[in-house]
């Protein structure tokens, strides 16, 4: 009997056109604990080491699930340039020796 694998993607891209204001996207895009809002996967995220807002070295971590599974990650912001963009990657664990980059 074979058991059954499930990968989880190691990059993607997503593009929202919106009509909307560059500064009140930003606001948005900028609060990464807001990102359950539009997430299907993410449901949780919280600054760490008592930051406020984003900056460089900023972490974060986040609670995501998709059907029973269920997983963490934890986050560091490389890059902002405001009112543009927020450069991330993720922090390698033993169990997620990767580091993914995103941006938004």
């Amino acid at each position: 009997m074979g058991t059954a694998t499930r990968r989880m993607a190691q990059a993607c891209r997503v593009e929202v056109t919106v009509d909307a204001r560059l500064e009140s996207v930003w606001q948005v895009i900028a609060d990464v604990t807001r990102t359950s809002e539009w997430s299907h996967e993410c449901h949780h995220v919280v600054l760490l080491g008592g930051a406020t807002a984003v900056a460089p070295g900023v972490r974060f971590r986040g609670r995501s699930r998709s059907g029973w599974l269920r997983w963490g990650r934890t986050c560091e912001i490389l890059a902002v340039d405001a009112p543009r963009q927020i450069a991330w990657r993720t922090i390698p664990t033993a169990r997620s020796p990767k580091t993914c980059v995103g941006s938004g």
